[in-house]
């Protein structure tokens, strides 16, 4: 649902991944296969917002090289990247069972960046929550 509105809500009761990007990036281009990738196992679950772009760009976007999102937040205008403190893109978010930000990372995500940075937080958060599911 494009509409849909961020809410903390969505994130509680299991470990998530909050992936800013947009169409338009160059970079968010290069990351995609990754989080395609890294989607499929379903060890995390991965939200995307859409950052200052428009929705049927987006949408032929993803048609094109695959959609890895469970859902995508709609952030048109950049209102909520505001409130979030979104810089540009791509940035990623890791957020808690419990829906707060663990950590945050500004900037393309490609192996080494998931193998260290990423991948160590995820499972040490999923860990806390008391074993959701493994990665």
């Amino acid at each position: 649902d494009p509409n849909k509105q961020l809410e903390q809500t969505m994130f509680v009761g299991q470990v998530s991944v909050l992936h800013v990007w947009a169409s338009w990036c160059s970079t968010c281009k290069s990351e995609h296969p990754l989080w395609v990738d890294r989607a499929k196992d379903g060890s995390f679950v991965l939200y995307g917002l859409l950052f200052k772009d428009a929705r049927y760009s987006a949408q032929a976007w993803l048609k094109q090289r695959g959609n890895p999102y469970r859902q995508i937040i709609n952030d048109e205008f950049g209102r909520l990247g505001m409130d979030l403190g979104i810089s540009g893109t791509p940035e990623t978010f890791i957020i808690d069972a419990k829906g707060v930000i663990r950590y945050k990372l500004s900037g393309p995500i490609d192996q080494r960046v998931w193998t260290q940075e990423l991948l160590p937080r995820l499972k040490a958060l999923q860990q806390q929550e008391g074993g959701h599911a493994a990665i």
